[in-house]
C-alpha cells in the first residue's frame, strides 16, 4: 500500500526532501508505518543558510518568544491523542508511556516560555578590586546563534522540546534533526509551533 511521504520542514515551509526515503517501522507489528524524506547535502547547507539569516534577522522579544511557547503548550494538550498514537507507532511506547511524555512536554514549553522573560544578567559590584569602590558592572546573556538540536529515538517528544524550546527561548535558531526511527512525533511537534508562532511571523515579514 502506498503511503504519503512526510516532508521537511525547510526556512519555515514544508518541501520534498531530496535525499532517500525512509521507512519509520510500526514497532508493534514490525511493518512500515509511515515514509520521510531525509534532505540532501544541498538542501541541509540551504537550511543552514536560512537559519543564520533567520538569525541576523533576529528573534521575536522575550514577552513574545514567552507567548509562542505558551501558545503551542495549549495547542498541544488537546491533540494528545494523536500524538500518544504517533509514539505507540513509532516509538514502541505504551499509551501511558507516551501519555507521560506528552505530560513532560507541556510542563517543558510551559517553563521555556517563563524563562524567555526572565533571562536576565547579573550586576556586579567592582569594589574589591583597587579604587574600583563606586563602580558596578554588568553583564548581559545573549543568544548564541544557531543551535543544532540532535535528539535521540527514546523520548521522541519532550527530548526534542528540551532542546527547541530553551533554544528559541534565549532567541535562537534551530536546526533539528530527530531520530531517524522516531521522526514524526517531531514533525507534529514542528507543525504546532508554527501555528502558535503564526501571526508573529507575519508580523516580522511586514518589517
Amino acid at each position: 500500500m502506498a503511503m504519503n511521504l512526510q516532508p521537511l520542514l525547510a526556512d519555515g515551509q514544508w518541501v520534498a526532501g531530496q535525499g532517500v526515503a525512509l521507512s519509520v517501522v510500526d514497532k508493534y507489528r514490525l511493518v512500515p508505518g509511515a515514509q520521510v524524506s531525509t534532505a540532501s547535502r544541498e538542501q541541509v547547507e540551504q537550511a543552514v543558510s536560512a537559519a543564520h539569516a533567520a538569525f541576523r534577522r533576529g528573534a521575536p522579544g522575550p514577552y513574545d518568544r514567552g507567548t509562542i511557547l505558551e501558545r503551542a503548550s495549549a495547542l498541544l494538550e488537546p491533540r494528545t491523542d494523536d500524538f500518544v498514537r504517533t509514539m505507540q507507532m513509532e516509538a514502541g511506547f505504551t499509551q501511558s508511556d507516551a501519555a507521560g511524555e506528552v505530560r513532560r512536554c507541556l510542563q517543558t514549553l510551559k517553563l521555556s516560555a517563563e524563562e524567555a522573560r526572565r533571562l536576565a544578567g547579573d550586576v556586579i559590584p567592582l569594589a574589591g578590586a583597587p579604587q574600583q569602590g563606586a563602580r558596578m558592572g554588568f553583564t548581559l546573556r545573549v543568544p548564541l546563534g544557531v543551535v543544532l538540536a540532535i535528539t535521540p529515538f527514546n523520548s521522541p517528544l519532550n527530548t526534542v522540546a528540551h532542546k527547541i524550546a530553551p533554544a528559541f527561548a534565549a532567541g535562537n535558531a534551530v536546526i533539528l534533526k530527530p531520530a531517524s526511527a522516531t521522526p514524526l512525533t517531531a514533525c507534529k511537534l514542528a507543525e504546532v509551533l508554527i501555528e502558535a508562532s503564526s501571526d508573529m511571523i507575519v508580523k516580522l515579514q511586514k518589517l
